[in-house]
């Protein structure tokens, strides 16, 4: 391989000297990019150490004859392959991190080494910077050719990289410390040493540091195991595993591949809740549509290990069928969609479906649209949409959802459903609901011309809210936490919570003429009391404030 300069640029570099003597093979086109190109000469002349990535080393290397061809290069023919690149294309590389490996076959060779082939010493990274391939794995490659560029850069967010609020890691067998690998040689073909997911040392959503053991790996088959190793955790923050282990048959379902995806991690709970949109023109019908791909970062639902979203919040109710919904604008008209599974639940029009929140706001939608087969790839999966009002999205973002249920006309029955009953723990389900409403009301407000939601439904359709509202404070006696809220009647608000959680007691309450005054003294309490807030309104209080507001709600 060889280095050359095509066009004069200051580097300001004055180590270029010994780079250029470091990588000979290096070409650099511009002040920021690194080219590196094939040359086979360089390869015989530098006698580049050829390995064998499967047994059969010794008994060439001891045949006296084979071994005479192999030092005279008679059984290395001129067709070079790309083997394997160990690290992905758009991905942030560090220098001298090895970047691929070069085959070299010959059919004579295949003979005597198991029908094998030979690989040459790995391609290093000449700088940091984000890797571009030129070929792919298997491509014949010549001389002259450009095999991959270095984009030298130090913007993080534009890639892949641990330091980012969100990391994707992608298996590479190439981190398993050499000592282990060299066990079963220093290269090996991933059909040859599988290597499997024995388990997660970590549970699902759990917060990880930096260089903790997080999965735990075997290489090996059904009756050998070639070395077991601990993969440690990329950066910090909360994980969400993507490869499931299997206890019973990790060697027949927990394989490995290279560059597999195997978990993330975020940040920030909030990221890893992200929502991904799809915004549509439709020529024919001249309408523009908002929808989603992707909603609460859930792409693989259901735990399946293959990215085949359902674009909206997953909710269960008591006998674990499924219910998805999200906010959907079609011609600048706000829309709530479902979708469910005809197997599990039989819904037709005229049934309704309700949600109710915290401050016992209560929202229903009747279905009067046509149910429809859904165009995404799931059996059984129907939808439609019903037109939703801004105030009731507003209900959604601002306040908590808890409970839902749907009333079957036909068969007078119903299902029901709560936050202790989702795809997301419940304090991560409000982070899911809320993330979903404002990034629609965004999204509506910059992608619609002329915008205008219907503000409330019709009269007749209003549902009927009781103008007194009261604020109360509730105790939950297992941790002495107590909650600051109000609500149209709190005796049924405290049932409420104790079907959830039965060692919640109401403490006292006071009654307002309307939820306007309720709301405006429930705010004051809780920006009083915000140095002791826990999370949402639930607060960790002492003696004498316990006593403050038993006064004020006197």
């Amino acid at each position: 391989m060889f280095f050359q300069k095509r066009k004069k640029t200051k580097i300001g570099n004055e180590n270029l000297n010994s780079e250029i003597k470091k990588y000979e093979n290096i070409l650099r086109i511009e002040e920021n990019v690194y080219c590196i190109f094939f040359n086979e000469l360089t390869i015989t002349e530098k006698n580049t150490t050829w390995t064998i990535d499967e047994e059969g080393t010794n008994e060439l290397i001891q045949n006296p004859e084979k071994k005479n061809l192999l030092e005279n290069n008679k059984l290395l023919s001129p067709d070079f392959q790309i083997y394997e690149w160990l690290k992905l294309s758009g991905e942030f590389v560090k220098k001298d991190q090895p970047i691929l490996f070069i085959q070299k076959g010959n059919p004579e060779l295949y003979e005597c080494v198991f029908k094998k082939v030979w690989i040459g010493e790995a391609i290093i990274a000449p700088t940091d910077g984000i890797l571009k391939y030129h070929f792919q794995v298997g491509d014949s490659i010549k001389n002259n050719d450009k095999l991959f560029s270095i984009i030298s850069t130090t913007d993080f967010q534009k890639i892949n990289h641990p330091s980012n609020e969100s990391y994707k890691y992608l298996f590479n067998r190439y981190d398993i410390p050499q000592e282990l690998r060299v066990k079963t040689k220093d290269i090996w073909h991933p059909d040859d040493k599988p290597i499997y997911i024995l388990s997660w040392l970590i549970k699902n959503g759990e917060f990880v540091n930096k260089g903790i053991p997080i999965l735990k790996i075997k290489c090996g088959n059904l009756v050998e195991t070639y070395f077991e190793y601990d993969l440690l955790s990329k950066t910090s923050g909360y994980i969400d595993l993507i490869k499931n282990d299997n206890h019973e048959y990790p060697t027949i379902y927990g394989k490995i591949n290279q560059n597999e995806h195997i978990y993330s991690i975020y940040k920030s709970k909030d990221r890893k809740y992200y929502n991904k949109p799809i915004v549509n023109y439709d020529a024919f019908n001249k309408e523009k549509i908002i929808k989603w791909e992707v909603v609460g970062g859930l792409e693989r639902p259901f735990g399946i290990e293959t990215y085949n979203p359902i674009g909206g919040i997953h909710v269960l109710f008591d006998n674990n069928c499924s219910l998805i919904f999200a906010f959907n604008n079609y011609s600048g008209k706000d829309y709530i969609k479902f979708f469910f599974f005809s197997n599990e639940i039989k819904l037709s029009k005229k049934d309704k479906i309700s949600f109710l929140f915290e401050n016992d706001e209560l929202l229903s939608f009747e279905i009067n649209e046509s149910i429809i087969k859904s165009n995404l790839p799931w059996k059984y999966l129907r939808e439609f949409k019903i037109p939703i009002t801004l105030n009731e999205i507003k209900i959604f973002r601002n306040q908590e959802l808890i409970k839902w249920r749907i009333d079957f006309v036909k068969s007078n029955s119903n299902l029901q459903g709560s936050t202790t009953n989702t795809w997301y723990e419940n304090e991560d389900f409000k982070i899911v609901v809320n993330n979903l409403t404002k990034e629609y009301e965004r999204l509506v407000e910059e992608e619609i011309e002329n915008y205008k939601p219907v503000e409330e439904k019709l009269i007749e359709e209003k549902i009927t809210v009781i103008d007194k509202c009261f604020v109360y404070l509730m105790i939950d006696k297992t941790n002495d936490f107590h909650k600051i809220g109000i609500s149209n009647n709190p005796d049924y608000r405290e049932k409420t919570l104790q079907s959830e959680k039965p060692t919640i007691e109401l403490v006292c309450a006071k009654e307002f003429p309307s939820r306007k005054i309720a709301e405006s003294i429930e705010k004051a309490l809780h920006e009083t009391f915000s140095n002791k807030r826990i999370r949402g309104e639930w607060f960790e209080l002492e003696s004498q404030d316990i006593d403050e507001i038993k006064q004020t709600l006197k």
